[in-house]
C-alpha cells in the first residue's frame, strides 16, 4: 500500500490554511500545518516532509522567509531534493517584489512563487 506524500504548510492565516488542507487532504496528500516560521524547520527535519509550502505573509518581513528558505536548504537533514514553494495570499503583489522573488529564487533554495489558487 502506498503511503500518501507529505505536504508542510506554512501559512499564518487560519481560514487559509484550512482550505488548501482540505484541498490537498482531498488530493490524496498528508498535511501537516503551522503558523509559526520558527516552527518549519523543526517540523521538517522530524516530518521530511515531500514538499514544503510556505506563505511569505507567516512572517512581517518577506526577508525572513528568505531566510527559512535558505536554512531549510542547508540543513543535512532536509532533503535538497524536497521542493520548496514561496505563496503569496495578498492580491496586487507588486512587480518590484515580483521581480525580487525571481531573482532571490535559485540564491535561498525554493523553486518556485506562486498566488494561493484560493480566495476568500
Amino acid at each position: 500500500m502506498a503511503v500518501e506524500p507529505l505536504v508542510l504548510l506554512a501559512n499564518a492565516d487560519k481560514w487559509l490554511t484550512e482550505s488548501i488542507e482540505s484541498v490537498l487532504t482531498q488530493g490524496g496528500y498528508r498535511v501537516i500545518t503551522t503558523n509559526k516560521r520558527q516552527q518549519v524547520l523543526e517540523l521538517a527535519r522530524r516530518q521530511q516532509p515531500d514538499a514544503i509550502l510556505v506563505d511569505l505573509g507567516l512572517d512581517q518581513r518577506a526577508s525572513d522567509n528568505l531566510t527559512l528558505c535558505r536554512a531549510l536548504r542547508a540543513d543535512g537533514m532536509v532533503s535538497r531534493a524536497t521542493p520548496i514553494v514561496l505563496m503569496n495570499s495578498s492580491t496586487g503583489m507588486p512587480l518590484s517584489a515580483c521581480t525580487f522573488l525571481k531573482t532571490s529564487s535559485a540564491s535561498c533554495g525554493f523553486c518556485c512563487g506562486a498566488a494561493w489558487p484560493i480566495a476568500r
